[in-house]
């Protein structure tokens, strides 16, 4: 009666922890946790999560993770739903019973492994109140569920091998059933756990024997196993049918960047815990753990107490928990540093350049609950050591205990635990309800939203999802930074907004765009935080598009001017300052009518076709060109298409050889290459969708070079995007005005740059013209080493001459050569290996005696043309 007085006491205390703080923090607000979809219609998320199409979203996509959500977080929002409770505080009860279930787990694992008293109390506390949390509470709360059942899986372990029978390993594979439908990752990295007892208690407590545990751990896997097969084969779908969403979102240098041995013990790591916008730190209650002496001094403390205080025990699985934090400790940190890993970060990272199955395990970081359980069970162990051989002692120390870890969460008692900028109100906006209603009204076609947003950050609120898709019951097409659809229908959209993000598109070619991909409205959301993402001015894309070029009807306006505001400070540009003075701010919403829109389902006469030789980007510039009108059906020729009789081929030097990057909604194409030139220290963050699987050079426009086969470099323009008026061939062109320019907000060294010139030169010099800088903050390369036709190096000092219109004569020994390479050894700036806010350096020209200005030009893809003989390819 004792024990289970002191359970439902041990319960009580972990409940109030639990919930009480959440629903103190910004009651009334939602926070943009996981699916924005689970708020807006759990319903119909929940019932849309069985099928892997979905036809509503991208023009048609393979759904991302949805069917993760059958079980258990659609089913529950849907009776908050249904029961008429408030969306946040169906959401506070949520994440209230993550934490309760990882504190009682704990406390579960514990008792099974001996620990009573104020220890286990302590241990509950530890886990449950680990800053670990706050990277995933009020963004993505799923990735958590691993980690609140991992005390149960343990428990469960244990029990199962205890007592040999499959009932007990059924409880165990139920657990996971509950939680590991989200993400695999999380749920395969912290059965390390249950793992690692199974062999400690046959090796080290010998409570059962290795038959044994080999027994049970089949029997966990096979029943585990079983009861994932739903959301396994959902993987195994999007996988073979879905984009790569693994290649277009984190890399495995991202994600190592942060994870030290020293974050992984403080139950941080999280890349994504650390990151920046031009506005706000993206996790608000990061900043005291990188910034505030005495949280720093209580974060690395809370390790150091715990591992003291497992120290003064005889507990018979002190071994265990040190093995949880060694274990954990070197699959987190992973491949960090990632320029010199472990041994075994050394193959996370050799196997992420190529398997995607290394790719899809690249969040080795997940991990980290076992590094904090571990710990919590060596400090709630130490307490209950103190309290056997004095209890007043041990109480004493139990209270410190939990005092301390409550201290390592400040946002538990700030009211921070829900992040201020990751709300919006728990009932949306009118001008939204409104719009939505309007827009359902009109079914048969799609809805085109624009502009594209990196994230659904609004004026009235963050959502991180976009708001249309979970209020509208018509199709719907946008574009944010990880692209949704197919990869044909992903470039498409993808082409038609990076021209809106740009400034660049005709007016003329919406409407004909529109038609092509079934858009019968175009919904205009002139409510988002445009300066946070760098957007188009809402005042400017409003007028493009109610401006009679656009072709489009007149706009319907949904509540009023919504400018929102620059959140730090204002974005000034030339755009900006053009706009006249006194025009007003557009309406938070429009809506604007596509003239002749045609149905989603439609049969086209296969006679006279349009074959653009390009992708997406061709089409968009067709549709301006004024030759989409009308019915005929567009092909591809790249795709396979033949050229019939009839057909209009309309050549653009679009689908370039060249690559892309999804970090932003601009900048995403490189530089177009030369077919053959070699591809040095590939970014991981490159890809180019597989939008023509069988397509060779003859369907692309690639780069021809005059006095040069060709110039390539490791890295040119931003590590983010894309800028390839930075591309190397610039340092050869012969002109000051163009440069090969790199390394904003980075270190430099290593970088380097290739070249093959046209045919071999002799002489014994160089000129270096380094890039120079015009802004306030001064940064320039200060070495490089040379080499030519890979012979011995040689090692220059780059002087502040090189900065000159005169340039820095280089002088060797006399030589011939074709191939030269120059790889940079380092820069001023980065002082303690900090490099925020530093410009790119560069060249603006390696003039070498003999050497001829190096000319660009594209050529068009010439497989359209082959059937028409050799004079049309000049």
């Amino acid at each position: 009666m004792r024990r289970r007085r002191g359970d439902w006491t041990l319960t009580g205390a972990l409940a109030v922890l639990s919930y009480v703080p959440l629903f103190l923090s910004h009651p009334g607000q939602v926070a943009a946790d996981t699916k924005q979809y689970l708020y807006l219609d759990p319903g119909r998320l929940t019932t849309g999560a069985a099928s892997m199409w979905d036809p509503n979203v991208g023009l048609g996509t393979v759904t991302h993770q949805n069917i993760g959500y059958l079980l258990p977080m659609g089913p529950f929002y849907t009776v908050v739903s249904w029961l008429g409770i408030p969306m946040w505080v169906g959401q506070r009860i949520w994440m209230g019973t993550l934490m309760l279930a990882a504190g009682t787990g704990v406390a579960y694992c514990a008792r099974q492994l001996g620990l009573e008293g104020p220890g286990r109390a302590v241990a509950a506390a530890a886990y449950m109140l680990s800053p670990y949390i706050l990277d995933y509470l009020d963004r993505i709360s799923a990735i958590l569920m691993p980690w609140a059942a991992l005390g149960w899986l343990i428990g469960l372990t244990a029990t199962a091998a205890r007592h040999g029978r499959w009932r007990h390993a059924a409880r165990f594979a139920l657990v996971v059933a509950l939680v590991g439908g989200v993400n695999a990752t999380s749920i395969v990295l912290v059965l390390a756990a249950p793992a690692v007892w199974l062999v400690h208690a046959a090796v080290v407590t010998r409570e059962i024997r290795g038959r044994a545990a080999v027994a049970t751990g089949a029997r966990l896997a096979l029943l585990s196993g079983v009861v994932s097969v739903w959301w396994a084969a959902g993987l195994w779908v999007e996988g073979r049918y879905g984009i790569n969403i693994l290649r277009v979102t984190e890399t495995v240098p991202t994600v190592s960047s942060t994870s030290s041995a020293a974050e992984v013990m403080r139950g941080l790591g999280y890349w994504y815990f650390y990151g920046w916008d031009k506005v706000q730190a993206w996790t608000l209650q990061s900043l005291p753990y990188t910034q505030s002496v005495w949280l720093l001094a209580v974060s690395f403390s809370v390790p150091a107490v715990a591992v003291a205080l497992g120290l003064v025990t005889r507990w018979a699985y002190r071994s265990y928990g040190l093995a949880l934090v060694g274990v954990g400790t070197v699959v987190a940190v992973g491949a960090f540093p990632f320029s010199d890993p472990s041994a075994f970060g050394g193959v996370i990272k050799g196997a992420s350049a190529g398997s995607t199955l290394a790719l899809a395990m690249r969040s080795v970081d997940r991990i980290v609950p076992i590094v904090v359980l571990g710990l919590a069970l060596l400090m709630g162990s130490g307490v209950t050591a103190l309290h056997l051989r004095r209890p007043s002692i041990g109480w004493a120390a139990g209270a410190a205990s939990v005092g301390l870890v409550g201290a390592n969460l400040p946002a538990l008692w700030t009211g921070g635990l829900i992040a201020a900028n990751l709300i919006r109100p728990s009932t949306l906006p009118a001008h939204w309800t409104a719009a939505a209603a309007y827009l359902d009204a009109r079914p048969g076609s799609r809805v085109l939203a624009l502009p594209g947003e990196d994230f659904g950050a609004y004026a009235w609120g963050v959502t991180a999802d976009p708001v249309p898709p979970g209020l509208l019951d018509r199709p719907y097409v946008g574009r944010q930074v990880v692209p949704s659809g197919t990869p044909a229908s992903a470039n498409l959209v993808q082409a038609l907004d990076e021209a809106v993000q740009e400034g660049t598109l005709d007016p003329a070619a919406l409407v004909p765009v529109a038609r092509l991909i079934g858009a019968g409205q175009i919904l205009l959301q002139s409510d988002l935080q445009y300066e946070r993402y760098h957007l188009p001015l809402p005042q400017i894309l409003y007028d493009h598009l109610t401006a009679g070029g656009a072709g489009l009807g007149p706009a319907v306006s949904f509540g009023g001017p919504d400018p929102a505001r620059p959140i730090r400070y204002p974005l000034d540009s030339e755009l900006r300052l053009g706009i006249p003075t006194g025009t007003p701010d557009p309406p938070a919403l429009s809506v604007f009518d596509v003239p002749g829109a045609r149905g989603l389902v439609r049969a086209e006469a296969a006679g006279q076709p349009i074959v653009i030789a390009g992708d997406g980007a061709g089409v968009v510039e067709a549709a301006g060109a004024g030759l989409l009108s009308g019915d005929r059906p567009v092909l591809y020729s790249a795709a396979g298409d033949t050229v019939p009789p009839g057909a209009t081929v309309v050549l653009t030097d679009t689908n370039p050889l060249a690559t892309y990057r999804w970090g932003s909604l601009r900048d995403n194409v490189g530089e177009v290459q030369v077919p053959g030139a070699p591809l040095l220290d590939r970014n991981p963050s490159d890809y180019a969708l597989p939008v023509f699987p069988g397509e060779t050079t003859g369907d692309q426009t690639v780069a021809q070079l005059a006095g040069a086969e060709w110039v390539v470099a490791s890295r040119y323009g931003d590590s983010l995007s894309f800028t390839p008026e930075d591309r190397a061939v610039n340092a050869f062109d012969g002109d000051p005005t163009t440069a090969w320019g790199f390394g904003a907000h980075e270190a430099v060294a290593g970088v380097r740059l290739e070249a093959r010139l046209a045919g071999p030169v002799t002489t014994d010099h160089l000129v270096l013209h380094q890039l120079a800088q015009l802004g306030p903050i001064k940064r320039r390369i200060t070495s490089v080493t040379l080499r030519f036709d890979g012979g011995s190096p040689v090692t220059v000092a780059v002087t502040p001459q090189s900065l000159q219109d005169s340039g820095q004569t280089v002088r060797f020994p006399v030589r011939s050569f074709s191939d030269f390479q120059l790889t940079v050894n380092g820069a001023t700036g980065g002082a303690g290996k900090r490099y925020d806010g530093l410009p790119k350096v560069g060249f603006s020209e390696i003039a070498i005696p003999g050497v001829d200005a190096v000319t660009e030009s594209l050529r068009l893809p010439t497989e359209p043309l082959a059937g028409e003989g050799p004079a049309s390819l000049d």
